[in-house]
Parts: C-alpha cells; structure tokens; sequence
C-alpha cells in the first residue's frame, strides 16, 4: 500500500456539483480503504470544505494538504486545528481571497505547489520551475525571507513524511 495519496476529496463547484453523489460514494471508498493508517493526503475540497473535513475526522485521517483551498476564511482554523496543511499555489497570490487565506496560514503548515499545467499564469502553463518566484512572493507576506521559507517549507514537509511511529500527526498540539 502507498504512503501518499492525491488528489481525492469532492469537488462541490459547478463543474462537479452534478456528480457529487458519485464523489462522495468514490472519496468514501478511499477514506475507508485507507482505514486509520497514516498516509499523507493531497486533498481537494472545492465548493465542499466543510463536508470534506468532516468525512477525514470520522475516519482519522491525520496528514492531509489541502490542495489550492478556496474555502471560507473560518474553517482555516478548523482545518488546522484538525492537523492538516495548505499547499499554496502562484494562482492564490493572484486574488484577494487567496492572499487572505494564505494570511491566515502559519508558515509552518504551508506547502508549495505549482498545480501546473492547470494554472497559466501570463500565458504560461506553471510547472515546479514557478515554485522559486512562488516563494519569494510568499516570504514577505509571512515575515521571513526567501530563505528562511524555503528551509521552513522544507521542514513542514519532511515532518508530513516521517512522523514517528505511533505519532498520530506531526502538527498535533506540541509537535513543531
């Protein structure tokens, strides 16, 4: 069995509002498949935040990412409180939510993604080689330099891969 796993969770947007039920019934499968050994999860939750961090409570999901969220501001704290990280995207720097969210994220559960070729950003498909400009901007934002994020990026996401054994998640109250 695999230690990571991405991208499941729902998408409650327009586009995926009309298989919803079978979104639900498929990231159900998964989450149960997955029992409640540890796997680090990339997750998508557009337009369906709420229900998808219920569904990895109930079923002990510890060490998710939250791929490129969007959600409302006030279940930020719910999200993290739970456990999980954000991984953040050049896109998210482009808008006033995104930035609002981002603000609202501690640098030490902050992961990067470029989430290409999805993403065009000036006409260009992001690939991992935006993830350095990415930073850059983003450092600022959370008080520290290019450098300082990157190490901390770095670490955040070292402790998502090696949690000791019988540790039930890395950002539990007194990890890091």
């Amino acid at each position: 069995m695999t230690s990571y796993v991405g991208e499941v969770g729902l998408d409650g947007s327009g586009h995926g509002r009309a298989f919803l039920e079978l979104q639900r019934a498929s990231f159900e499968f998964v989450l149960e498949a997955l029992g409640r050994r540890t796997h680090l999860m990339s997750i998508h939750s557009r337009g369906a935040e709420a229900e998808v961090l219920d569904r990895l409570s109930a079923h002990g999901v510890q060490r998710a990412v939250f791929h490129w969220y969007t959600g409302p501001l006030r279940l930020v704290d719910a999200i993290l409180s739970a456990g999980h990280a954000f991984s953040v995207n050049p896109a998210m720097m482009r808008s006033a939510s995104g930035r609002r969210i981002i603000a609202q994220i501690p640098a030490d559960r902050l992961l990067t993604e470029s989430d290409g070729p999805h993403i065009r950003l000036e006409g260009q498909a992001q690939d991992p080689r935006a993830i350095p400009a990415l930073v850059a901007e983003l450092a600022p934002t959370l008080g520290l330099t290019p450098e300082e994020l990157a190490e901390q990026i770095f670490h955040t996401l070292k402790a998502l891969l090696s949690p000791t054994k019988g540790e039930e998640a890395p950002f539990r109250k007194g990890h890091l």
